[in-house]
């Protein structure tokens, strides 16, 4: 029985639709493998469509970059099932510094995730917007805004005196990351942490408890990205709420004191002149609220449960604290200070800070080395494509800091000298942390302020177990105990 003519060209097209998509899918597939013979290394991963196994062991550990770099190479890929190249890993000084000051890579992707409770600002634009960001920012980072220690040594004798309370274990970390969101409140938003009747919506303490909560929320979106609709969105949208009432609060407060407008060094008073709403303003402030709080507190933690281990280096800190006296506590005396500055280059080096710095392709590009099977040729990245800079194994390199690079030895530091693509705590190029210079001349007040007043420091927390977050600190806290010389008397 023949087919009526209809139903037999309906097959036929069928066929022919049918052949046509499995020649593609085979034309794609073999192009794909082409491809691959030039591409770097790949790491296998077994969840293949947003590889949250690799996003999950670099984070739970993020030693696991230099055990990933160390198998596969100093550049390498990550896959998945829709991308032979979705990200690119790499800790070769070339490669970092055509992510980090080219620009070919950018920083708009992170708005998504970001975006809810950040809004646009340095961490989420690029292009004109973000140079109109760090313009805004950047005079708030001027050498005479940073030199004023006011505010800081409060702080400082405040925390000083509540470790002295305490005689006992205290999480050093804790009340650091409590401490530098109370200074932030003065040298971003103007506002005196300790005063609490001057209509503020809501305590500093609650702001604090709403600010890692929705720092907790950020970094969920940020991995999810575009798949971010599955997180919970009601709870989530309160705590940006609160918190923009909050900035909005410190905004309409500095528009209404006129004298301070005139004499004030906190970056509120700098930004509202060129913001172009208050709005804006709150979205550069929220940015460096950010940036300036963490960093610094987590640097420092380091710092301390180091040398809690390591008493000679404790006491040759002290031993040059006492030495210098109080004419030490000036920006350039601290900043210049050979002994304190090796502790703090070496800390920076030994326990990296920054999760690893991520960039995306905003259009095709080159990177120097990569490609070729010997994996020194040059690299072609499609736009899209997201580019992780490994700081772990570029600070860690033996060629560079020498065959001990494992072990932490501020002296190192008297005879060596990176180049600018082999050391970058705070980033490189362009996007280089604004607030690079405060961090260390803060780290430095605090640790010379706590060394001059403990003759010793003892580690009760155990191992370093680094965990990533929006910085990098360790999962068992930061415990020590403090002593001071008359109760080791």
């Amino acid at each position: 029985m023949r087919l009526p003519l209809m139903e037999l060209n309906a097959q036929s097209a069928y066929i022919v639709v049918g052949t046509l998509l499995t020649c593609h899918v085979i034309y794609r597939f073999v192009v794909r493998r082409l491809q691959a013979r030039t591409l770097p290394p790949k790491y296998w991963s077994w969840e293949f469509i947003k590889n949250f196994d690799y996003l999950f062991y670099t984070n739970i550990n993020p030693r696991n970059w230099v055990k990933f770099q160390t198998n596969l190479g100093p550049t390498y890929r990550v896959s998945n099932i829709f991308n032979p190249m979705s990200s690119i890993c790499t800790g070769d000084p070339e490669n970092v510094h055509a992510m980090l000051a080219g620009r070919d890579w950018g920083n708009q992707f992170r708005l998504n995730g970001m975006g809810q409770m950040f809004e646009k600002g340095l961490l989420t634009v690029d292009g004109d917007e973000w140079m109109r960001s760090r313009k805004m920012v950047r005079p708030a980072f001027q050498r005479n805004n940073l030199d004023d220690f006011e505010v800081l040594s409060q702080m400082t004798e405040k925390m000083i005196a509540q470790i002295e309370k305490e005689k006992q274990v205290v999480d050093v970390g804790a009340l650091l990351t409590d401490a530098f969101l109370n200074t932030s409140m003065h040298f971003i938003l103007g506002l005196d942490p300790g005063k609490e009747d001057d209509g503020r919506p809501f305590s500093v303490s609650e702001f604090m408890k709403l600010w890692h909560e929705g720092i907790m929320g950020t970094g969920l979106r940020l991995i999810l990205e575009h798949q971010h609709w599955m997180l919970p969105k009601k709870r989530f949208a309160i705590v940006c709420q609160k918190l923009h009432s909050f900035i909005d609060f410190a905004i309409a407060k500095a528009r209404q004191n006129k004298d301070a407008q005139k004499s004030s060094k906190s970056m509120v008073y700098t930004i509202l002149p060129h913001a172009a709403s208050s709005a804006d303003a709150r979205a550069q402030l929220m940015h460096t609220l950010f940036a300036n709080q963490d960093t610094t507190s987590t640097l420092i933690s380091n710092v301390v449960q180091i040398l809690s281990t390591r008493p000679a280096i404790w006491t040759q800190l002290r031993t040059e604290v006492l030495e210098q006296g109080s004419h030490l506590f000036t920006f350039d005396n601290l900043r210049n200070n050979k002994v304190i500055q090796n502790i703090i280059l070496e800390a920076l080096r030994h326990r990296v800070i920054a999760t690893p710095i991520g960039r995306r392709a905003i259009r095709h590009t080159i990177l120097p080395k990569g490609g070729g099977i010997d994996g020194q040729s040059p690299l072609h990245i499609p736009a899209g494509t997201t580019g992780l800079v490994n700081l772990w194994s570029l600070h860690s390199d033996p060629k560079v800091y020498g065959a001990d690079a494992d072990e932490f030895k501020p002296e190192r530091w008297n005879h060596i000298k990176p180049g600018t693509n082999e050391f970058l705590p705070f980033g490189a190029g362009g996007r280089a942390c604004l607030g690079q210079e405060k961090a260390v001349v803060e780290t430095a007040f605090v640790l010379s302020k706590l060394s001059g007043r403990f003759e010793s420091v003892q580690d009760m927390t155990g191992e370093w177990k680094p965990m990533g977050g929006m910085t990098i600190k360790n999962s068992s806290g930061y415990k020590v105990a403090f002593k001071s010389s008359v109760e080791m008397d």
